[in-house]
């Protein structure tokens, strides 16, 4: 019998139920464990006591894959969930974490993602992606930069609904007229 953890999530209990009706349907006896957060991480990661642990995590705008793949942050509090260990890609997360340029630092990332999915140590499932539907007469949106949903308002302050072009002078002119008032 596999026992697959997750945490109580709606999503991830989603996809533990899919992946258990799949293994289940090549032979696989599967039990999906849930957890609360807190529990899952005291009783199971801590200890790095699963074989299949089924857990999401968010990268940030600048991909920092070094907790996740290096192998000395294979114990706790280390995230390297997976225990992936690769002397290779050890010395390559290490050369980006002290590359300045970002072209170079990059090719080396990528260098990185080959070798992890080359080795396989974790199986990605998917990506969410967020999208919000606006208004066409919103402009100064940029979505392409929201990695979770908590960001997009980030900017909010550059959003804007209408324009019309008013000249310099214009706008000079009317804040020195006096302003007149009719009596009755």
């Amino acid at each position: 019998m596999q026992e697959i953890y997750t945490v109580e999530q709606s999503e991830l209990e989603a996809a533990a139920r899919i992946i258990k009706e799949n293994w289940e349907k090549i032979g696989i006896k599967v039990e999906v464990k849930t957890l609360q957060p807190q529990q899952l991480l005291q009783t199971i990661i801590k200890s790095r006591r699963y074989d299949i642990l089924l857990f999401g995590h968010s990268l940030m705008m600048r991909p920092e894959p070094y907790s996740f793949w290096h192998s000395s942050q294979i114990n706790y509090p280390g995230l390297n969930l997976s225990l992936y260990k690769n002397d290779n890609v050890d010395d390559m997360l290490e050369k980006a974490r002290e590359e300045k340029k970002l072209s170079k630092r990059n090719k080396i990332l990528s260098n990185v993602r080959k070798k992890i999915a080359e080795d396989t140590p974790a199986i990605f499932l998917y990506s969410p992606n967020y999208l919000y539907a606006l208004n066409k007469n919103i402009k100064g949106f940029d979505g392409k930069y929201i990695i979770d949903p908590s960001r997009r308002f980030i900017d909010i302050q550059k959003w804007y609904i209408k324009t019309k072009r008013i000249s310099k002078y214009q706008t000079e002119t009317k804040q020195s007229q006096p302003v007149i008032k009719k009596s009755k």
